[in-house]
Parts: C-alpha cells; sequence; structure tokens
C-alpha cells in the first residue's frame, strides 16, 4: 500500500500519451483536410464539365442563330413561291379566257343539235346574236340549253321565234353574253 510521503518512481518505459482533447482536435483537422481536398477535386471536377456545357451552348445558340436566320429566309421564299403560284393561276385562267371568235363559233357549232339550221353569227364586243331556223320550239330549246353549257356563254335569251305557217319551221333569233368563263 501505498503509504504517505512514499514517491513512486516507474523505472518502465512509458508510451507518450496524447492528450484526447488534442487527438479529437487532429483527427477533426484531418477530417477537414480531407473534406476540402474532395470538395476541390469535385468543384475542379464540375467546373471543366460547367465549361464543356457552355461551350456547348455557345454552339447550340450560335446554330440556332443561323436556323433561324435560314428559317426567315425559307418563310420569304415560301411566301414568294405562294405568290408565283397565285400568278401562275391567274395567268393559266386568264390564258384559258383568251378564245379566238373562230374557236368560239367553233364551240356554238358543237352546242347546235342537228335539226336546226344557224344562219348568221353576229359578235359585236360580248354580245352575240344567232338567227336561224329549226323544225319546232322542242329543238330551239335543245339549242338554249347546248348554248347555256358552253363555259364562256352568260344570259342566254330568246330576242323571238315564230313559227312560219308555209314552210312550218320555227324561225328564232337568240342574244348571249361571251368571254368570260363561269366560275
Amino acid at each position: 500500500m501505498d503509504r504517505p510521503g512514499q514517491i513512486k518512481i516507474n523505472l518502465l518505459e512509458h508510451a507518450v500519451r496524447i492528450k484526447p482533447s488534442v487527438y479529437y482536435w487532429g483527427l477533426a483537422m484531418l477530417l477537414a483536410a480531407a473534406l476540402i481536398s474532395c470538395s476541390g477535386y469535385f468543384y475542379m471536377g464540375y467546373k471543366r464539365d460547367l465549361a464543356v456545357l457552355q461551350a456547348e451552348k455557345a454552339e447550340i445558340v450560335k446554330q440556332l442563330s443561323s436556323l433561324e436566320a435560314a428559317n426567315s429566309e425559307l418563310a420569304s421564299l415560301q411566301a414568294s413561291e405562294h405568290a408565283i403560284q397565285v400568278k401562275r393561276k391567274t395567268v393559266e385562267k386568264l390564258h384559258g379566257l383568251n378564245v379566238s371568235h373562230t374557236e368560239f363559233i367553233n364551240e356554238v357549232d358543237c352546242a347546235v343539235p342537228p335539226l336546226i339550221t344557224m344562219v348568221g353569227v353576229e359578235i359585236t364586243g360580248s354580245r352575240v346574236v344567232l338567227t336561224g331556223f329549226g323544225p319546232n320550239h322542242s329543238q330551239l330549246a335543245r339549242l338554249m340549253e347546248g348554248l347555256k353549257n358552253i363555259p364562256r356563254v352568260e344570259n342566254v335569251s330568246v330576242f323571238f321565234s315564230e313559227l312560219n305557217e308555209k314552210t312550218n319551221e320555227v324561225r328564232y333569233k337568240i342574244e348571249m353574253n361571251w368571254g368570260t368563263e363561269k366560275l
């Protein structure tokens, strides 16, 4: 047992002991250094990735502006093409309306039934007057129907028709307008 006033001397080697507070501070510093190193590593990686993404974004923005410019040119070309198509259709329509007197008379001749005789055709501007003979009024009605079916003829009307008792024929005079195609 220990007596008061005795001094104990340990002759064995004793290990140097670190105080627990210093040990915990050192461990905390080591963890902080590791955390800072990992954060720096991830920060640098994300910074490189960010630089790559920003370069890609700049390229995409450049391509997008190029595509927008091309799109506006395309829209302009499409509008021009549409205008050309409209003009082409108008020209084709007007070309189809440009008919000579001979062509018109041929169209009228095709509309005349076989028993009707056409004696005269008078064309004044867009006004046309047909005169002739037919065996009866029903044949004259067939002539009127045929004339109404000609695309360039409008306002077909009988000016007069009368039955000649001696020859048993109907004499007629028909008026109409021509030159514009019915739409």
